[in-house]
């Protein structure tokens, strides 16, 4: 049976944590979930921050260094390849450095869906709304590839966006081709579901 995944990328301080941590806190008690982390600080406040929150069964499990496909790809391959080799998760979400790109981890979790192992249903970028306003998001920056690859795009702690912070992001959103499956907010760490709803592969295929 395929592993259904999701990616969660952005840059750090984002609110990538807190999006995963609320959607733990509702999950179904009675399903598995793993969450990979690439917890880029030796603190470990994240995964802590994650597993507080969990409701039922749930496996939090650090990737150490600063990008999943740079230091840490050997430890990511080996918690990969025990995952689809043991007892299957219900759901299996991937949160990378906020300072690496993701098209390695995206390109890898292909490769284990091409063999029937993973299926992955989205790629979820969270860009905050203080980064959207001081216009960091522009060409050439991370958060721009990083939002670039994703089937999604979420504004996050929106409660400090203004009118204008809000349509500068809807107008960076709107930039690029082909077209985000969704594009919202997240208001106190709280993500609609439609969000995560399995996409196309056409912005992650245009991505190098």
């Amino acid at each position: 049976m395929a592993i259904p995944a999701w990616i969660v990328t952005g840059p750090l301080g984002s609110g990538k944590t807190t999006v995963i941590a609320r959607l733990l806190a509702r999950k179904p008690p009675g399903e598995n979930w793993v969450v990979l982390l690439n917890e880029f600080s030796d603190a470990g406040v994240d995964a802590l921050t994650i597993a507080t929150a969990a409701r039922g069964a749930y496996d939090v499990r650090l990737v150490p260094g600063g990008c999943l496909c740079c230091a840490g790809e050997q430890d990511f391959r080996r918690n990969l390849r025990e995952l689809v080799s043991g007892s299957p998760p219900d759901r299996l979400i991937v949160e990378p450095s906020g300072l690496g790109h993701p098209a390695g981890i995206v390109e890898e979790l292909l490769g284990y869906e091409a063999r029937g192992q993973l299926l992955l249903q989205s790629v979820l970028a969270v860009l905050d709304a203080p980064r959207i306003a001081a216009g960091e998001c522009g060409a050439g920056t991370l958060a721009h590839d990083q939002a670039e690859i994703a089937d999604a795009l979420a504004l996050s702690k929106a409660d400090l966006a203004d009118v204008a912070t809000r349509e500068r992001f809807r107008a960076f959103a709107a930039e690029f081709y082909p077209a985000k499956r969704w594009i919202g907010a997240v208001e106190r760490g709280e993500l609609d579901p439609e969000a995560l709803r399995p996409g196309t592969r056409s912005a992650r295929a245009a991505t190098p």
